[in-house]
């Protein structure tokens, strides 16, 4: 009986979350905040709960969230907008809360909320300070095999859901969007140099519905070409565009340096990538390490802290993830 009461709390709770996602662009924050009320009732964790609650609050108070979940709404197409909300979200947050519950009672540890994966050491950049560089293209790539039995053992018995795919380039791959494909209930967040997504790649993963590209860029076009070459820029812009056409859900990764970070954290660098239709970024700090390490690159304090406040300032003012 207590089975079947929780199978049909986790069918109605998916209900909620898919009545949401549909109402996300016309709704009223209330009526969006009445729903993430229900969800929060019926969320089988303390975890779950918190979660829902912290929706709600969000959308009562119209946060900058709120205006992002409309973002994602109307920007992003009907079939990753359901992708990312039924995997990232309702999966990743949600149904995958019991399996780590369990495994942490029979463990003895609380697993991992995701796992990062770096599946080949290969690239078509060749980026000063890229620590890929230090393994030479001679280096295997993660046998495919391996990776499914990955995915496959961290889903059932860990309930990781969010899987965070590096290289190297993934892209070079070929056989990964296959591999996507079969855990069409997990989702997948690449970090890319984003070049070799073509027309074809582009409408595959819109097809798919559960990969997000997270495009590298070191700023804006000077600084972008700086260290990725020149060109680089109109080239990346140009894979932005693209993905935007086709309705994906994407974003972009920053390193910030002593050089960039200024800009990397600014209001007119974040205008242009939700202009280009980036729904999320991601900050890393420089380290010197990789081809040709410069520990000038490295933030000062003084820039740590910069940095710190400006993404906080953009998280409480910008309909954008960080």
């Amino acid at each position: 009986m207590v089975r079947i009461i929780e199978s049909g709390k986790k069918y109605i709770a998916k209900k909620l979350a898919n009545q949401a996602v549909k109402l996300f662009g016309s709704a009223s924050p209330k009526t969006l905040a009445r729903l993430s009320s229900l969800l929060e009732r019926i969320a089988s964790t303390k975890d779950a709960k918190e979660i829902a609650a912290n929706m709600r609050k969000m959308f009562e108070t119209n946060h900058p969230m709120a205006r992002w979940f409309r973002r994602v709404a109307k920007e992003v197409s009907p079939k990753c907008r359901d992708g990312f909300i039924s995997t990232a979200i309702m999966n990743s947050m949600f149904l995958g809360l019991p399996i780590r519950m369990k495994f942490k009672n029979e463990e003895g540890f609380y697993p991992p909320n995701l796992i990062v994966i770096s599946v080949t050491m290969r690239c078509n950049f060749k980026c000063p300070g890229c620590w890929a560089m230090e393994y030479s293209s001679k280096t295997p790539d993660l046998d495919i095999n391996l990776l499914d039995k990955v995915i496959r053992e961290g889903r059932d018995e860990m309930g990781i859901y969010f899987w965070t795919i590096t290289g190297g380039e993934p892209f070079v791959r070929k056989d990964l969007l296959d591999l996507y494909e079969k855990y069409h209930d997990c989702f997948f967040h690449i970090y890319t140099n984003g070049v070799l997504i073509n027309d074809e790649v582009a409408d595959r993963i819109a097809r798919l519905g559960n990969v997000a590209p997270m495009i590298s860029v070191e700023g804006l076009k000077e600084a972008t070409d700086r260290r990725r070459g020149e060109g680089a820029w109109d080239r990346i812009t140009a894979v932005m565009k693209r993905l935007k056409e086709h309705g994906v859900f994407f974003g972009f990764s920053a390193t910030s340096t002593r050089q960039n970070v200024e800009e990397t954290t600014s209001e007119k660098f974040i205008d242009k990538m939700m202009e280009l239709g980036c729904m999320n970024g991601w900050y890393f700090q420089y380290i010197p390490i990789g081809n040709n390490p410069n520990p000038n690159l490295m933030l000062t304090p003084e820039q740590r802290e910069m940095s710190r406040k400006n993404v906080y300032h953009l998280r409480e003012t910008k309909p954008f993830l960080e």
